[in-house]
């Protein structure tokens, strides 16, 4: 039997959202896919539900997602955090790895390879 992989996507823009599903949907993972709209409803979900990875858009309508991030990577959850976002400047991906992101992925060009991505993150290669 597969395991089932909870993901909590975070974001403000129902068009991601719905690219975020399609691509997850790509892979051979069993899951369930989980959506907050903003900080406060995402708080709420990541202690209720444990997801195994939480994809997060940075700049949300009602906080900050790199808070978020650093929330979620400050708990004894095992959660794995991808932050989502156009912002892919050196410094802010070095910021957001402070703040406990696994990896940061730029909507614009990776987002076609997402599922693979979040793949990879549950099942990293051997080396």
């Amino acid at each position: 039997m597969k395991r089932l992989y909870k993901i909590l996507v975070v974001d403000d823009s129902p068009f991601i959202i719905q690219e975020i599903k399609k691509e997850i949907e790509k892979t051979n993972m069993e899951h369930i896919v989980m959506v907050a709209n903003g900080t406060e409803d995402a708080k709420r979900k990541l202690h209720l539900v444990h997801p195994d990875i939480m994809i997060s858009d940075i700049l949300l309508e009602d906080g900050q997602g790199l808070d978020l991030i650093h929330q979620a990577a400050n708990t004894d959850l095992p959660t794995k955090c991808l932050v989502l976002t156009h912002c892919t400047h050196a410094a802010f991906q070095k910021q957001a790895k402070e703040n406990g992101a696994s990896l940061v992925v730029d909507k614009g060009f990776e987002m076609m390879q997402l599922g693979k991505i979040v793949q990879q993150m549950v099942h990293p290669p051997l080396n």
